[in-house]
């Protein structure tokens, strides 16, 4: 793991803790076992499910009076006694390197959140007793904001320094120079830097940056700037853009939720054999069953351990022995969209780089043509791999009534869909690659061609 420092905005420095690929693929799997309990975190909104910093900011609009409290150190000042009974024990073991959740590992956020829900809890809890009228609390990460319809300094010290002793007595240290009392008398107020006055939005200054860096972007598209120079403007643009439309969190659905599952095991299995890690992409041929154990998928992991999976065979693409390099055009496959895996699964399942999945005792890849036609490519099985005819084998016959044609029987026909990224000699039985230009970007991309 290397431990590096980086200056901050204010002075001094940040120090990061950056685990290698190995250490960061375990943290993500142990992050997977920790809880963020929303009813025990409600007044947090930072990294956490369905919660954003327009979330929350939203409960501090017109109010009369704004608090904004920073705390110093933040995961470093969250240790295991903090979180003892809330996590699971291996977190103990693995996530405190030098004793404390250090900023940089994927598992510090959640870790930080739940160490400071006891802080949470007592600052609304003295806010109540203290009969504040209209008080709300937000935490984001380490910023606390205190809101409420009174305008009064007196009252404004005092919340200050209840804070101030609930926060050391959770284990915590404010940063004194950033607290920061607003009110609406004396101009806009600001949470974690968007303005809550009668809704919010961005405030001035962010809408001229913006301005300017559209500016700046325009002026060099038109200028011919370099494509590194240009890609450094079009990515300050475009970010400036998204944080100024301020998009509410949207709730993932059960689908959501088990297409990131997908995703995330097949980065497990590009992170182990060293493979270009998935993307998300929507797939031009659904997941389906066929009927007597023949199905259709588009799972990434699946496409990943295509040969690995497969019983009885073992291709020139296989993953699992690193002197086959055709192994890397998995990543190619599941990129193009109207590429998916057909297959006739086997007895039980079996397990690579931790991610469990359906045996295959037979399987091909499918494509869907731009032209409206659909094709199958060779099919492997423990008999080795050729083309079948229609009626020549299982999975054959089972795609023939689906429409699904020899990819023999569509040569010179283009599949759906161009790969941006390529990757090294992925294995083509029916197909080769041709090299395009996108017309709307004038970037390279990669598509594919019967043969």
């Amino acid at each position: 793991m290397k431990v590096f420092s980086v200056p901050k905005h204010s002075g001094g420095v940040r120090t990061i803790y950056a685990p290698d690929r190995a250490e960061k693929r375990e943290l993500r799997q142990i992050l997977s076992t920790i809880a963020q309990p929303l009813v025990q975190l409600k007044s947090a909104h930072g990294f956490m499910p369905g919660r954003n910093i327009v979330t929350n900011a939203t409960p501090h609009v017109e109010k009369n009076m704004t608090i904004s409290i920073d705390l110093s150190n933040f995961f470093d000042s969250v240790v295991p006694a903090m979180v003892m009974g809330k996590i699971p024990a291996v977190c103990l073991e693995k996530c405190f390197p030098g004793g404390a959740a250090r900023q940089g590992l994927p598992t510090s956020p959640a870790i930080a959140n739940l160490a400071a829900s006891g802080l949470d809890e007592a600052i609304r809890k003295r806010l109540q007793k203290m009969q504040i009228a209209g008080w709300v609390y937000t935490r984001y990460a380490d910023d606390l904001s205190i809101s409420s319809d009174v305008d009064d300094q007196a009252t404004a010290e005092k919340i200050i320094a209840e804070v101030r002793q609930i926060v050391c007595r959770c284990g915590f240290k404010m940063n004194d120079k950033k607290t920061r009392i607003q009110r609406s008398s004396a101009g806009r107020r600001e949470v974690c830097g968007l303005t809550v006055d009668e809704s919010v939005h961005i405030p001035r200054r962010m809408a001229r940056k913006l301005r300017a860096a559209r500016h700046n972007y325009v002026r060099a598209s038109k200028a011919g700037a370099d494509k590194k120079e240009l890609s450094r403007l079009e990515r300050k643009f475009v970010g400036l853009l998204e944080f100024s439309l301020l998009k509410q969190p949207v709730e993932k659905t059960e689908a959501d939720r088990a297409a990131a599952g997908r995703i995330s095991d097949a980065q497990k299995i590009a992170s182990e054999y060293n493979l270009r890690a998935p993307q998300p992409g929507r797939k031009v041929i659904p997941d389906q069953a066929l009927g007597s154990a023949v199905c259709i998928t588009t799972d990434p992991a699946m496409i990943y351990g295509m040969s690995a999976y497969t019983t009885g065979w073992t291709s020139c693409m296989s993953i699992t022995r690193s002197t086959h390099t055709y192994r890397k055009g998995v990543a190619f496959w599941q990129r193009l969209s109207g590429c998916a895996l057909a297959y006739i699964a086997g007895e039980g399942t079996t397990t690579v780089a931790g991610v469990r999945r359906p045996k295959m005792q037979a399987r091909c890849l499918i494509y869907a043509l731009r032209d409206g036609r659909k094709a199958y490519g060779d099919i492997y099985s423990g008999a080795g791999h050729r083309m079948y005819g229609p009626n020549e084998h299982a999975l054959a016959v089972a795609l023939s009534e689906q429409g699904f044609v020899p990819a023999t029987e569509c040569r010179g026909a283009l599949v759906a869909g161009n790969v941006r990224q390529p990757c090294p000699l992925p294995f083509f039985d029916n197909a080769h690659v041709e090299t395009v230009t996108l017309s709307e970007s004038k970037t390279k991309a990669y598509r594919v061609r019967l043969r």
